[in-house]
């Protein structure tokens, strides 16, 4: 947020650190590509606020709901697994959850199931509260993914109609 009201305000915050360091004079091409892709997205990012202030802030908000949906989603699992869990401890684990996936692994294999088990030894519960929440989290997605596979393949076998026939 900060950064947008910088760049509302026509002030470039990632341009003047490129600019300070040195990036895009680098020996490196690497980094020099680098600085100047970062300065022609701010710079992308600056004109898309000038033209569309209210799909940028439709967008932030959209994107605030589905984080607090998401948050809700993860309290109401705790509740249901028995989970005593304050708001602060709620969001410390979401975060922790949603951290995992950054690994460079295939959906965060191992990863999450870690950061669960910590996030729950770091607010007094024991490590199966994690390790049970984290079991929860995947089959609510394999069971997505199956339902999915499904509906798919059910409009696929249906040798009467076409798939654009279905969406009329």
């Amino acid at each position: 947020m900060i950064h947008l009201v910088a760049l509302k305000s026509h002030l470039y915050p990632i341009k003047w650190l490129v600019e300070k360091s040195g990036a895009h004079r680098s020996n490196r091409q690497w980094m020099r590509k680098t600085s100047q892709l970062l300065v022609e997205a701010e710079g992308q990012i600056a004109i898309f606020l000038e033209k569309n202030p209210k799909s940028l802030l439709l967008a932030i908000l959209v994107s605030l709901l589905s984080w607090a949906g998401m948050i809700l989603e993860y309290y109401l699992a705790a509740q249901f697994l028995a989970l005593q869990m304050n708001g602060q401890q709620v969001a410390f684990a979401f975060v922790l959850s949603r951290l995992a996936f950054l690994a460079p692994l295939p959906g965060g294999l191992g990863v999450l199931e870690a950061s669960q088990v910590f996030a729950m030894q770091s607010v007094g519960m024991p490590a199966a509260a994690g390790l049970a929440l984290s079991l929860w989290m995947r089959a609510r997605d394999v069971s997505i993914g199956l339902a999915g596979l499904m509906l798919g393949g059910w409009f696929l076998t249906r040798p009467s109609h076409s798939i654009q026939e279905d969406f009329k």
